[in-house]
Order: structure tokens, then sequence, then C-alpha cells
């Protein structure tokens, strides 16, 4: 049965009528200002899982070492949802050939809203590290799928009162949150299938280049809350952009072939997000421990679901659990007197008192995992596990333990691995002349960088006390690695600095 049409959606059209449908509202947001938002996003925004958001920070964990990045899942939600709807009106402003529907736009702007709704507690590291080590593999866009159907069926929201088709623009949306696939999109293309206009299920989630509205919101609003600085270029993207034939015949997104150059930029925020934010060296440190504290405490947590009690695990395929599972999940942790949570109350003192894993350092990574980490060998590729193991066989005496430290394989790229992002993206020189074609890279060597992944190995080591052995065996093991290089790190965190934790 349609959940739209639940007795309840019944009685409620049949008495309210019109009333029930909700008039668009407009909020102040610190990045974009004045953002007005539809009828039907606020309709969604008005419900237990959307307000979820509110308690989810954006950057997680990257709040312990950035004060100012204090901006939930919510307020970034609100802003890519304004984005799409923004970019698709300059869209019909400077091309109203191209007839776009209002239910077009609402599809869009409702798969840029709920595109984060099924983000766990502390953002990326509960469906990233947390759920790995739980043996479990699921993405936040399936959570996020999960979750929009739970919202319109728990709150009897009607989508056809607001122009759409209740069960094919519903599909639609999932589509658009999940992102069409390459072998997905080439098929549709040849059968002409595309239920609504190609480009429209790239804005969201532009699975071709990765650029789109969800991207350019978070580049700006992490920017402005960590006070990393940037070129802002992202008005004029969405301004000169236009949707243009392309000369493998398929309608794309493309941008004038002069803003080459700010499109890289885009790419380049990305990257140094990454590198100077969300895998800054103490915001790791602090995921591993909580990773840590949550995992050994896991099977002592226990959340209310539909049919009763369930475990942490458990919740991502239980919308009525999931709705109430948020950063909050710490203090039930600190209130319960369960003696098995004990390890993991440790673990978060240890992190209130800034006691922390100990990064040792970094290395690149060596030539042979290189060339070998793309391999379709799986035995070949490197390992975290091995190296952990190499260098535990390098210490002398069986003085350290594989349990004494972790070892991480830190990459940071510009959104396409060890590719040029900018090669994805097709340009136009002017409107109608041609069809839109990849930028070559002669053209922009000005400005692109000779690699465009940087890979290293870092170790963090859990004892203050075996801080001297790891790093003599770390170095030992970096010395055997071609391309390897000493292992560096900052002031702050150099073992030499620390040698009055050391035995």
């Amino acid at each position: 049965m349609d959940p739209c049409w639940s007795p309840l959606a019944k009685r409620r059209k049949e008495k309210h009528g019109k009333d029930n449908v909700k008039s668009s509202k407009t909020f102040m947001d610190p990045v974009h200002g004045r953002c007005e938002l539809p009828g039907a996003a606020v309709a969604m925004i008005d419900t237990p899982q959307f307000q979820r958001l509110r308690k989810l920070k954006q950057l997680g964990l990257c709040y312990h070492v950035y004060p100012g990045a204090c901006h939930n899942r919510f307020e970034h939600c609100l802003g890519v949802c304004y984005l799409a709807g923004k970019h698709l009106r300059l869209l019909m402003q400077h091309q109203p050939q191209l007839r776009l529907s209002t239910e077009d736009i609402l599809c869009v702007q409702l798969a840029a809203l709920c595109h984060d709704l099924g983000h766990g507690p502390f953002s990326h590291v509960f469906d990233g590290p947390l759920l790995k080590s739980m043996g479990l593999k699921w993405t936040h866009e399936e959570g996020s799928v999960m979750m929009l159907e739970y919202l319109i069926k728990a709150n009897d929201i009607d989508l056809g009162l607001y122009g759409l088709d209740r069960e094919k623009d519903l599909e639609i949306i999932k589509d658009m949150i999940l992102g069409v696939s390459t072998e997905e999109a080439e098929k549709r293309d040849k059968s002409h299938s595309w239920p609504r206009r190609r480009f429209l299920y790239f804005i969201v989630n532009n699975t071709e280049n990765g650029l789109d509205v969800d991207k350019l919101d978070y580049y700006q609003r992490d920017c402005y809350y960590t006070g990393l600085s940037m070129r802002n270029v992202y008005d004029n993207l969405l301004d000169s952009s236009r949707v243009v034939k392309c000369d493998d015949d398929v309608d794309r997104i493309c941008y004038p072939e002069k803003y080459a150059e700010d499109v890289f930029h885009a790419f380049r925020t990305r990257f140094d997000l990454h590198n100077k934010v969300y895998q800054h060296r103490v915001v790791k440190a602090i995921e591993y421990m909580l990773v840590e504290a949550l995992t050994d405490g896991a099977k002592y947590i226990k959340l209310s679901g539909t049919g009763g009690e369930i475990d942490l695990k458990d919740a991502i395929r239980d919308p009525a659990a999931y709705t109430h599972l948020n950063d909050s999940i710490l203090d039930l942790i600190w209130q319960s007197t369960h003696p098995g949570l004990e390890g993991a109350k440790k673990i978060l003192r240890a992190i209130d008192r800034r006691e922390l894993y100990t990064c040792i350092g970094r290395v690149n990574m060596p030539d042979a995992m290189n060339q070998q980490l793309f391999s379709e060998d799986e035995s070949v590729r490197p390992s975290v596990q091995k190296v952990l193991e190499e260098i535990v066989m390098t210490s002398d005496n069986d003085s350290i333990t594989e349990s004494d430290f972790i070892v991480e394989f830190c990459q940071v790229h510009h959104g396409m691995k060890d590719e040029n992002p900018v090669d994805k993206v097709y340009f136009f020189k002017k409107e109608g002349e041609e069809a839109a074609k990849i930028k070559t890279q002669e053209k922009l060597r000005g400005i692109l960088p000779q690699f465009y992944e940087d890979r290293t190995i870092r170790v963090f080591v859990k004892d203050p006390r075996k801080i001297r052995r790891v790093s003599d065996a770390f170095a030992s093991w970096a010395r055997d690695q071609d391309g390897a290089g000493s292992p560096h790190c900052s002031m702050s965190q150099d073992p030499t600095k620390l040698l009055n934790f050391s035995e």
C-alpha cells in the first residue's frame, strides 16, 4: 500500500485539503545569505527524521581540533537544497529553451535536501571505520534512501500535493541521492530511458566528475567554519554553467573554457580540506580512539527499534532506531552503569583529558607499494596489516606488538584518486558554436600539479611509553623501503620531544 495514501493521510486531505500543503520558507544562512526553500522541502524538514541532523556535526571529530567547526548536517542539507534550486533557476534564466518544469526543479531540490539523511554519529567515522570494524559494509547514501522512505511514511507526506508523482518521482529522487553509475548511465543513454532530463541526475551527486552542489556547499561551509582560506569561485561556476551537447552526443552541465582554472581551484579546495582538516593527524588520532571505544562497547549499547531493543550495528536496517541515533551516543555510554562499558569510558576520558594516541611521523608510500596499489590481484596489494607485521618484525627483542600502534595509509587527492579531475569536466568555447569537449592538459599546464594524489603512511602509538621503541622500528622499516624517506612529523609531535614519556 502506498504510504502516502494511508488512512491518516486520507483523513488529513479530506479534513484540511490544500491547508495541509506547506508553504515555502526563507532562512538566513552565514554562507549563502537569504535562502528560500519550497513547501515540499519544509514539510520534510519539519519531521523528527530530518531534525535529527541538528545533532550530527558536519565534520565529526574535527571539532576537537577546529573549535569553530561546530556546524551540523542540518544546515549543510538546507544549503545544498538552496544551491540546487539556485543552479536550476540560473539555467532557466540563461537557457529558457530547456523548458525545465517546476517538478524537475522540485525533484532535484528534495534529493539535495535529503542526500545526507543517512549519516550516522560523527559523520564518516560511522559508515567508515566503525562499521568496518564490525564487519559491515554500508554507505550513508543507502541510509539516506532508507530514511527518506521512512520519513515520508511516518509523517504521511503526500508528494502528490506538491505536483509530484508519488511513486515515480520518489524513485527519481532516490536515484539522484544514490548517484547513477557509469554503466547505468551508458545503458540509459543508449536506450534513451532517463525518466527525467539526464543532466538533472548529476546536480546533487555527480558520479562523472564530482563537481556538484553538495561539494560546492561543503567546500564553502567547511572553509568558513574552520577558518581555512579559499578562493571563492563558486558563484562564477553556477552562473556560467550551461547545458551543452558534448562531443559524445550527450547533454551535460558544462563550463566556459575561460573558467577551467576556477574548476580546478574547486577541486583544489577539496585537497586542502582533506590535507589540513579532515585528515589532520590529531583528528585521526581521536577517530581511532573513538572507534576503539564504540567497538569495545557496541554490544552493551542498546537502542529502541521497531521490534524492541536492538544492538547498535542493527540500527542501519531499522529506521525507527536510526531516527534517534546521533552524536549523543556518547551520553548513553557515560550514563550507563553497565560494567562492560568501563573500557569505553576509559578511552573517552582519555580523549577529554587530551591523552591522545601520538602520531610519530609519516613517510612517503614506498615505490613498490605504489606500483602494487591498484593491482587486479588482491594478494599483492599492500595492506595495513602487512606493514604492521613488518614493523613489528623490525623491532628488537619483541619490544613492541601489533596492538601497540596503528598503521594508516593516508591518501589525499583532488577527487579522482591519481587522475586529474578536470579531465572529466566538459568545457565549451562559445554558446552554440560547437560541441563541448574535455580540456587538454596542455592548455592548463601552468596551474596543474605534477601529481594529483599524495600517498603517505602514518603511524600512531597508543601508549606514550612505547613511542621511542615504535619510532625506532618505524624508521628502521622505512630505511629498507625505496622511495619512503625518513619519518617526519610536526614539532609538537616529534618523538624526541616526548622522551620524558618513554621507558
